[in-house]
């Protein structure tokens, strides 16, 4: 995680500020704000600048939460957790075959259901 520090840039809507960056496609792990300036965490493998989207929420008001807002950032979380979890999936199959890992990934066998008895059923019938 590689921190990026905006100097003297205090924003008062933090969670306004990680939506905001998550919309943009930024990979972002958190974002907090002190008297030194706004702090944004990134992935590692990160490249894009954050700064100008930080520096557009300078002087902004958080909004009043309403039940709308409230839900529209729920469902912008829940799809941001998804793209990270994939993100951080291909991550690690990409370092596994860097590394000369064997990546395998399984192959589901067709199923077709039994059309009459099988031989695990005459057994159980028959202990039972």
């Amino acid at each position: 995680m590689k921190n990026i520090l905006v100097s003297g840039k205090k924003i008062d809507d933090v969670p306004g500020l990680f939506y905001d960056l998550v919309k943009n496609n930024f990979m972002v792990e958190n974002v907090g704000s002190d008297k030194t300036g706004t702090h944004v965490y990134l992935a590692d493998d990160e490249m894009k600048d954050p700064s100008p989207v930080v520096e557009s929420w300078v002087g902004k008001q958080p909004p009043t939460p309403t039940k709308s807002l409230i839900e529209q950032r729920k469902a912008l979380h829940e799809e941001y957790q998804a793209r990270r979890a994939q993100h951080e999936a291909e991550r690690r199959a990409k370092a596994a075959v860097e590394a000369g890992d064997v990546v395998s990934i399984p192959t589901p066998l067709p199923f077709s259901p039994a059309k009459g008895p099988t031989l695990f059923s005459k057994i159980f019938r028959k202990l039972w």
